[in-house]
């Protein structure tokens, strides 16, 4: 195994402890963790192989594949664009996408789009390469589409499609906007992300995700999430499994060569954990553009909008709260103070976090890609290290 990189702090031992362990006796797997507490960085660790075959260390220029962390920077983007007042939360979508009002999605608003709200996790059209390619009939084919319950009803988790409405949003409120890559890049130009995998995965660009190949281990993974979505994933016709299986037959459709190519700001962005927390911290450390726009700082730390019904998620089959996008911490996933903290986790085990109050940003990415919802054991170990640290204990 290559030997750990990077910087760690001495008070925060216990985070690169935690590291090591987690890294310990595995078999081809890389990793990242990051850290920072009030505007300074007290762990930027890496460590294992960025590659299946074990031929290239995973280095602190190494990005992973942040599959739905991707949805917390998407987050961003449209939260930035609110600082802008190019959006408004509280408008319906179809103020600025007018053919979005079809089949009765006149009075979505741009908050329940972001908080899963909508009901357009599953799209009626087969989403087929030729179909991305062709934005404008792409567009229309998102805009005709019947949400599958009443908006603001439910939370119904848009694991793919999200991204697609996201983008689709942002194309007609940002001036000039020409792809969510290039808009990330003007916004936080210091923070380079990749979205999309352009061509084969090189593992000195993009770690190469390993480990759920096997459909024994997928298979086996069930057992880590509610067993009604477990049921539920085994039958095609569900709504759970149409909603993760937009881009193909498993939840790693946007690894196909046909897939990867497309951006989607839901699964497929690629970050190093060094640019992800600082991407992160932006919430801790405001940059002038939010300090300046205190409705947009209200809006933010306001109290999420639950659905009429509740709490509980039609597609993950269990209790949701999101935030202009973001994860809340909840009953069965505790990451600190509902009202400070912002989070994203994703497929694989990785998990951004922002805790505003502490002014501490927390990043972890892996390629070896894990069968939990969130709460994978790595980061749960490095996010109890974190606590630790911080405690002095």
């Amino acid at each position: 195994m290559p030997r750990i990189q990077g910087y760690c702090d001495p008070r925060f031992s216990a985070v690169q402890q935690a590291f090591e362990q987690t890294l310990a006796g595995q078999r081809h797997y890389g990793a990242a963790v990051s850290v920072i507490c009030e505007g300074q960085t007290f762990v930027d660790l890496s460590g294992g192989w960025a590659d299946r075959a074990q031929t290239i260390p995973w280095a602190r220029k190494t990005r992973a594949l942040l599959f739905s962390v991707s949805k917390g920077l998407g987050a961003l983007g449209v939260l930035y664009a609110h600082s802008q007042g190019w959006v408004d939360y509280d408008a319906p979508v179809a103020l600025y996408w007018p053919e979005f009002a079809q089949a009765g999605k006149g009075g979505v608003t741009v908050q329940q789009l972001l908080d899963h709200q909508a009901g357009l996790a599953c799209i009626s059209e087969p989403v087929t390469p030729d179909l991305l390619r062709d934005v404008p009939r792409f567009h229309a084919v998102l805009a005709a589409q019947v949400p599958m319950h009443a908006p603001g009803a439910y939370y119904a988790y848009h694991a793919v499609s999200w991204g697609w409405y996201v983008d689709a949003l942002l194309s007609r409120v940002v001036p000039n906007y020409e792809s969510f890559s290039r808009y990330l890049a003007s916004v936080f130009p210091d923070y380079p992300v990749q979205v999309g995998i352009q061509g084969p995965t090189a593992a000195n660009i993009v770690a190469e995700p390993v480990g759920l190949e096997s459909p024994l281990r997928a298979v086996s993974g069930l057992w880590h999430v509610p067993l009604s979505l477990a049921l539920a994933q085994l039958s095609p016709w569900s709504e759970a499994a149409r909603a993760f299986r937009l881009m193909g037959k498993n939840p790693q459709g946007q690894l196909s060569p046909d897939y990867y190519g497309h951006e989607n700001p839901a699964s497929n962005v690629c970050a190093t954990a060094t640019d992800l927390v600082q991407l992160f911290d932006v919430l801790a450390n405001p940059p002038a553009w939010l300090r300046h726009a205190p409705n947009t700082q209200r809006c933010l730390m306001a109290q999420p909008k639950l659905p009429s019904t509740g709490t509980f998620d039609r597609i993950l089959k269990t209790e949701s709260r999101f935030h202009l996008g973001f994860v809340k911490p909840r009953a069965n996933f505790s990451f600190g103070n509902p009202e400070d903290c912002f989070g994203a986790p994703g497929l694989g085990g990785g998990f951004a976090m922002v805790d505003v109050q502490k002014r501490l940003s927390y990043a972890y990415v892996t390629n070896e890609l894990g069968t939990y919802l969130w709460d994978d054991p790595r980061d749960v170990l490095l996010r109890m290290a974190v606590g630790r640290a911080l405690s002095g204990d």
